[in-house]
């Protein structure tokens, strides 16, 4: 689109409000709703009152009819006027004036005060206050906003007084708060001079015509957007296909989430839907392929899609993976959504179909298949799997590209040990952490196992200690920070375990345990740590041999290694179809130091986690690599 196609012009907020009054300006619905705080507002009309500059908007001149579905600002007049123009780009700031100059937030009202300038003596500057109001018992509090003696008694007028149209208002609301005549008449004249400058200040606006290609409004649109949240895909789609459906995805996605409420915590929910939707096209799951989509249906496939989205929970939560923060890969969510709806009716037939999806989870999840390329890799795995559920084949039979064990082996027991910390965006990372999540992963001191809620509130622990072994041990803090080294217990366990040597913290485990040592060897083996072989030597005293702690951690991460392994292959369903067996690592030798061939050199920065082996906050992105 050449600059010549985008006009700039000028617009008073009284003209502004005019065309919202007459229903011709309105907003396409794929816009965001209301996103700015109190502060935001209050900085807005300060800007306004004293003169200075508050950006421009975008406009996009339309037609009848129109090209995208739209709606009215928030708060102002539903009238059924035609509509002219669709405001792409102002949103925030026309909702913010509208509703501070016309008094219509329920929780916040505003007013205008005067104070001294203390770098000109003898003038003024304008300052906005804002106060939070609440509702109780039928009244709104506090009771003095709405008394106008009381306000004006604080050296305060409220900020609907300088709306364009409030002259009557304004003067009512004087005589109101004060009885002396001339006071009245010189805050009149006051506030009119202060109401004129509200209704000429100038917001001036980009404007496209009405040829405009509804593809380039859209691509103007997300570049020029000043949000500060991010456009998702489905924000950027929904209004093409509104405007084909003639029907609100956005209330149909709201439908839907009230519907599944846990699909969210898997990720967006709307790029999902349109990436299930691309695959029961036949097509990758793409941005260029949700344009493809038939807008028409879209509606009517997406009406059932609760089902959908409750099977893909189901199967996920069976395997204890609760949520995206845990999440190994997420490419493997849109292809179980989709697949629902191929799946058999037959209980015999259903059970196999659920055990290969199982089987398919465990793969993305431990293997390198979706570190790259993951749309086209994922249509691929979904394509097959979809032809051998159909036709019901056995899992040892299926031809599915994941299963392929030359290709995408399961990892080593050497590789598993340099799995780096499960916090960061690697899928092989994660992986190991939710194989030892899908064990029950029962916490170390309350015996709490993994849930839903739970699970949220477990912080990252190092099993050995990372002070013991970057300072004690002498080792490099990347060599500390290992998948095989974690664990998620509760914050409190993880406050009372700080940097105790795992023997030390284990022993006043069980002896605070009326069930003894098995009892803590079982909680323990519930997250694939090996009894026995947590601390062989200690607890270890200042000035211990660091050979002694990097040949027991050596020997931890062997064991623990091969206990993960071993369990990786059961999930994964290996030996089952073609493919390499998982390999061991070489047997320990005891007294020979901790290798860089068991501990490489990796490129994660460990700066950006607690040293004490906590962890603050959880990533919520995808595995590594994914788009």
């Amino acid at each position: 689109m050449s600059s010549s196609t985008v006009q700039a012009q000028n617009r008073t907020i009284e003209d502004w409000f005019q065309l919202v009054r007459a229903g011709s300006l309105k907003l396409p619905r794929f816009q965001r709703h209301e996103a700015w705080d109190q502060s935001t507002v209050v900085s807005l009309m300060e800007t306004v009152l004293r003169g200075l500059p508050a950006g421009a908007a975008l406009v996009l001149n339309v037609a009848e009819p129109e090209p995208f579905v739209s709606r009215h600002l928030v708060t102002a007049p539903e009238v059924s006027g035609r509509v002219t123009e669709h405001l792409l780009d102002g949103q925030q700031r026309l909702t913010a004036l509208w509703r501070s100059l016309y008094g219509t937030y329920d929780d916040l009202a505003l007013f205008v005060t005067w104070q001294p300038d203390p770098d000109h003596d003898g003038t003024e500057i304008i300052e906005v206050v804002s106060e939070s109001r609440y509702a109780r018992k039928g009244k709104r509090y506090p009771l003095w906003c709405d008394e106008p003696t009381k306000v004006f008694e604080r050296g305060l007028v409220p900020v609907t007084l300088l709306a364009p149209d409030a002259h009557d208002h304004a003067s009512d609301w004087l005589q109101s708060a004060c009885t002396d005549s001339s006071t009245i008449l010189r805050w009149i004249n006051k506030l009119a001079a202060l109401r004129q400058r509200v209704a000429s200040y100038n917001i001036p606006y980009l404007f496209l015509p009405q040829s405009t290609p509804n593809d380039v409004a859209l691509d103007v649109f997300v570049k020029m957007n000043t949000s500060n949240i991010r456009l998702t895909p489905f924000d950027i789609v929904v209004a093409q296909v509104e405007a084909a459906a003639g029907a609100s995805m956005h209330e149909l996605l709201e439908g839907i989430a009230s519907q599944v409420p846990t699909a969210s915590a898997y990720g967006d929910l709307g790029t999902l839907l349109l990436d299930v939707s691309c695959l029961h096209s036949n097509r990758v799951a793409s941005k260029a392929n949700y344009l493809r989509l038939d807008f028409d249906q879209l509606p009517t496939e997406w009406a059932g899609m609760a089902d959908a989205l409750t099977f893909m929970i189901g199967l996920l939560e069976g395997e204890r993976v609760f949520d995206d923060a845990r999440l190994p890969s997420a490419t493997v969510i849109p292809v179980v959504t989709a697949l629902y709806r191929d799946l058999p009716t037959s209980l015999d037939a259903l059970g196999n179909a659920r055990s290969l999806l199982k089987y398919y989870l465990w793969r993305a999840f431990l293997t390198r298949r979706y570190e790259s390329g993951t749309t086209s890799r994922a249509f691929q795995d979904y394509s097959a799997l979809r032809a051998a559920i159909a036709r019901g084949v056995p899992f040892p039979e299926v031809r599915a590209p994941i299963f392929d064990e030359n290709d995408y082996p399961l990892p080593s027991a050497e590789q598993l040990m340099t799995a780096g910390w499960p916090k960061r965006r690697d899928i092989l990372a994660r992986g190991v952490l939710a194989l030892s999540i899908r064990e029950g992963a029962r916490d170390i001191a309350d015996d709490e196992p993994a849930t839903r809620g739970a699970v949220k509130t477990r912080e990252y622990h190092h099993l050995f200690p990372d002070s013991t072994l970057t300072k004690k041990a002498q080792l490099r803090a990347d060599q500390s920070y290992r998948a095989l080294n974690c664990a998620l217990i509760t914050w409190r366990t993880n406050r009372k375990v700080s940097n105790l040597s795992p023997l030390q913290y284990l022993k006043d485990r069980i002896d605070a345990s009326h069930l003894g040592e098995n009892e803590i060897a079982a909680r323990l083996e519930s997250h694939l740590v090996p009894w026995g072989h947590i601390n062989r030597s200690g607890p270890y005293a200042d000035g211990c041999d660091p050979l002694l702690i990097q040949d027991d951690y050596t020997a931890f991460l062997e064991a623990r290694a091969n206990l993960v392994a071993s369990k990786a292959s059961e999930r994964a369903g290996a030996g089952r179809v073609g493919g390499a067996a998982v390999r061991s690592p070489r047997e320990h030798a005891p007294g020979n130091p901790v290798s860089e061939t068991h501990l490489p050199e990796r490129n994660d920065d460990p700066t950006s986690v607690h040293q004490s082996g906590l962890v603050e906050g959880d990533p919520a992105s995808p595995g590594r690599g994914e788009t």
